[in-house]
């Protein structure tokens, strides 16, 4: 993963779709958050899903990696739901 510099007064820079970078945050803080090993491995993989899937056409992904993207998420998901954390 790669290190970023933390200085985001009023936390204007974290309206972002990037995974790594709102991690490293959150790490930089000492946040006690739950992020799964597998989101941490793969967050620019998945940052990449979500931006290309919008702009490039032939933009695919295989179906297995995307199943097994999808339970780790959900599993998350019920996770941080069951510990009672909400919008």
């Amino acid at each position: 993963m790669h290190c970023f510099y933390i200085n985001e007064p009023n936390n204007a820079k974290l309206y972002t779709h990037n995974l790594e970078r709102l991690i490293v945050y959150a790490d930089a803080l000492n946040a006690l958050i739950d992020i799964p090993e597998y989101v941490r491995a793969r967050s620019l993989e998945i940052t990449d899903w979500e931006v290309a899937s919008r702009y490039d056409y032939s933009f695919s992904v295989r179906i297995d990696i995307l199943k097994k993207t999808y339970h780790e998420l959900a599993a998350w998901y019920s996770r941080i739901k069951q510990s009672g954390a909400s919008r």
